[in-house]
């Protein structure tokens, strides 16, 4: 637990970050191509860098005898923003749902659906400004609860969607459709999130609509998609629950190989400027 948290983190948020940062950080100098490959890689990068910590505290706790609980769960094969909440830094949205929601829609359930939607909205729109006293973090979290809202309306809100495997092995289309949508759901919600000033998102979406541009040149591109070709492959493996999985064997030899090779990746191929965790800002 502890290799993998270290690999995600160091291979893949922090080589991510340096292609997400020179284009947020100087997004005047960019148009949509550029842009929007930073908008779609940032959820990505969030999700290695929080993931990578959380497995790393996991693997500490449990070379002290402590079972730290699981805090993420392969947020990215959600097909609906409140299937990704359940997935999404489990720790705090558990939290936050008992002392937040829970009271709040005990307090509004005589008002039915607008009740659980005043509930669920400022459930988030909490989330948001958990963050930091930010407009940017509000409007995040409100943009998540307003999402909620066709979820509730239609019932949907605690359903489970299941994924259907074509051949045991592929994911259907239908639920990919789902799960992409989400997906840039999430994505645009989060360019806001990692926007400095509400002005600065508006600026940054704008920005987009002066021309296509030119792709933002920085390095470790390589380093940063193959390994996250391997974190995308486990979380593959992982959700089909299939027999083989990364890091997840009975044979000591195999699983011994592979934290050999990740090792050896990252000792190689790690950055090297040192970057803190992004959660350490909050």
């Amino acid at each position: 637990m502890f290799v993998w948290g270290w690999f995600t983190k160091v291979c893949i948020a922090d080589r991510m970050g340096e292609y997400v940062d020179a284009v947020f950080n100087n997004y005047q100098d960019y148009g949509a191509l550029s842009i929007g490959i930073a908008t779609l890689l940032y959820p990505l990068q969030m999700y290695a860098d929080f993931s990578g910590y959380s497995n790393m505290a996991i693997g500490i706790g449990r070379l002290a005898g402590l079972e730290v609980a699981e805090n993420f769960r392969r947020p990215f094969f959600a097909q609906n923003v409140a299937e990704y909440w359940r997935r999404w830094h489990i720790s705090l949205t558990g939290w936050l749902t008992d002392y937040v929601f829970m009271p709040l829609n005990i307090k509004f359930r005589d008002l039915g659906n607008l009740g659980l939607i005043l509930a669920v909205v400022i459930n988030l729109v909490t989330v948001g400004f958990w963050h930091g006293a930010n407009w940017t973090f509000g409007f995040f979290g409100l943009f998540h609860g307003l999402l909620f809202i066709p979820l509730i309306l239609s019932g949907k809100m605690n359903k489970k969607a299941k994924i259907t495997w074509l051949g045991g092995w592929l994911i259907s289309p239908t639920n990919l459709l789902k799960m992409g949508l989400t997906y840039l759901l999430v994505a645009t919600a989060l360019l806001f999130f990692r926007s400095e000033s509400m002005s600065a998102a508006f600026s940054t979406i704008a920005q987009c609509f002066t021309g296509l541009g030119s792709m933002c040149n920085v390095g470790g591109k390589k380093i940063f998609l193959f390994s996250l070709m391997i974190l995308l492959a486990k979380d593959y493996l992982d959700e089909g629950k299939f027999k083989f999985s990364i890091l997840k064997t009975e044979k000591p030899l195999w699983l011994d190989l592979q934290l050999i090779a990740l090792i050896i990746f990252i000792v190689i191929f790690r950055g090297d400027a040192v970057k803190e965790f992004i959660y350490m800002q909050f």
